[in-house]
């Protein structure tokens, strides 16, 4: 008795797995090319600390019924990479920077920044919002302020704060 040799399943299973593995290094060459091309953003990490003014440590230029949103430490931040919106108690928005916090300055902004020229919200540094971001002088209530991350568009600091 003699068995029959039939070789071509031999011959397809190889064809088979060398496609396969040609497959998956072309996917792998291109998935590595498009993440050196592509520029992620990563979120800076840094603690906020967001209050009402009269604060102890306050700048003595800040007037009543002002927020203050006082950088603590972490990574620095340009100006220009930030957006800053007030919400009211219903989830208007009453205020939201332009294209960037740092062309954003006079009235309503008052950015001091132990540097200079001031280009980067670092530690210590503090961002005072004026009455025109609470919609008007002696305006008291309950405001949301959002410091956003422009390029991701991811909150730094999402806080409530009473104006009295």
């Amino acid at each position: 008795m003699s068995f029959v040799r039939d070789e071509r399943a031999v011959s397809n299973v190889i064809v088979t797995a060398l496609l396969l593995i040609v497959a998956i290094v072309g996917v792998g060459v291109i998935a590595s090319f498009m993440g050196g091309v592509m520029d992620f953003k990563k979120t800076p990490v840094a603690e906020y600390k967001i209050m009402d003014d009269p604060d102890p440590v306050a700048d003595a230029t800040a007037t009543q019924g002002v927020i203050i949103i006082r950088h603590l430490g972490g990574d620095g931040i340009p100006y220009n990479e930030l957006v800053l919106a007030v919400y009211n108690s219903k989830g208007d928005v009453l205020y939201q920077s332009g294209t960037s916090l740092s062309t954003d300055n006079g009235n309503v902004v008052n950015i001091t920044d132990k540097t200079s020229p001031s280009t980067d919200f670092n530690g210590g540094d503090q961002i005072f919002l004026g009455n025109g971001t609470i919609g008007g002088s002696n305006n008291p209530g309950t405001y949301e302020v959002v410091l956003y991350y422009k390029p991701t568009m991811q909150p730094l600091v999402d806080k409530k704060v009473t104006v009295s």
